[in-house]
């Protein structure tokens, strides 16, 4: 059962990703005199697909090879050390911000393996999206948060009230809980993002408008991809986070990559991209049925999440939820 709308755990994420820049123009230009609308340029993933095809640059710390061309660092968006900043911290927190530095590096190179290949066997325009579809799927988003914080009000006030009464078993506990932080920080992030577009100077709205628009062609782009890989390998399903994950379409994907591509890693340090996927796929999960309506349309079009947030009493159904929780009596004083 789904207790919050399907796109209500990423909200709190997409506001922050709104507000960030905006705050940034701010602090920079306060008088609003320099801040000038963004010139037109190729949308993000547009342009990544560009430099996938794009020659390799005279320097190559090469990282990779995929379908014979090499991957070079200098190329992709890797985050160096702040040495700087390391100074400052002690030996464990250097070890921890080294080892998420060499994860979101490690990403960074798996996404551009994947975007080549995807580009390589489907070609660049069976995976961008339309400037229509983009801007489409940018209201579609946006309305679900302004429907969803009133439900999530709702939601957040029916958790709050039976945690207050009732004591649960751990595992119960816990799922209300869970609910709870999704649901609060979702209305959280909503009013914060009312509060400051309302107050927001003109000259600033362009910020808000591009962030949105560039936020819904990377979340399109991503659905858009998923689609083609379960269209073609088909297999399990599985909800992740906020999307909808064909696991065994990765897996395949992942064969063809080493099978057809002959990837090799170049640099020990990336020796194994794909193993976070790999674990991810090999979990135990559990698969959304074949007859699960979710299933039947999740990839017919990009707009029907949307529509599966929006409909049916969300807030009734978390109630009967918690009413079958059954608790093992009254919350302690």
């Amino acid at each position: 059962m789904r207790t919050r709308p399907f796109y209500s755990g990423a909200i709190a994420g997409v506001v922050r990703r709104i507000l960030l820049p905006v705050a940034a123009l701010m602090l920079l230009f306060p008088d609003g005199a320099r801040a000038e609308a963004p010139q037109a340029s190729t949308p993000a993933p547009a342009a990544e697909a560009a430099a996938a095809q794009a020659p390799a640059p005279a320097t190559c710390t090469a990282l990779a090879e995929l379908f014979g061309e090499k991957i070079c660092q200098e190329q992709i968006d890797l985050k160096s050390d702040d040495f700087p900043k390391l100074r400052q911290l002690s030996d464990r927190q250097i070890k921890k911000f080294l080892e998420k530095t060499d994860a979101r590096n490690l990403a960074t190179l798996r996404a551009e393996i994947w975007k080549r290949a995807l580009v390589h066997k489907f070609g660049e325009a069976a995976l961008k999206p339309s400037p229509e579809d983009i801007e489409k799927y940018r209201a579609h988003f946006t309305g679900t948060m302004d429907t969803s914080y009133e439900a999530d009000k709702k939601a957040k006030a029916l958790i709050e009230e039976s945690l207050a009464k009732n004591h649960y078993k751990p595992s119960d506990e816990k799922k209300l809980k869970d609910t709870l932080n999704a649901v609060s920080t979702s209305v959280q992030f909503y009013e914060e993002r009312q509060k400051h577009t309302a107050s927001l100077p003109e000259q600033y709205r362009f910020v808000v408008a591009a962030t949105e628009s560039r936020i819904a062609e990377e979340m399109l782009t991503s659905w858009k991809m998923n689609k083609i890989l379960f269209d073609t390998y088909g297999g399990r399903l599985v909800a992740h986070g906020s999307e909808i994950e064909p696991i065994d379409a990765y897996a395949a994907f992942i064969k063809y990559i080493h099978a057809e591509g002959k990837l090799k890693s170049l640099d020990p340090s990336f020796a194994s991209p794909f193993k976070p996927v790999e674990d991810f796929i090999a979990a135990k999960h559990k698969p959304i049925p074949e007859t699960d309506a979710m299933r039947r349309n999740y990839f017919m079009n990009p707009f029907w999440q949307f529509e599966l947030a929006n409909t049916g009493d969300r807030v009734g159904e978390l109630k009967k939820w918690i009413d079958s929780l059954h608790p093992l009596g009254p919350a302690s004083p």
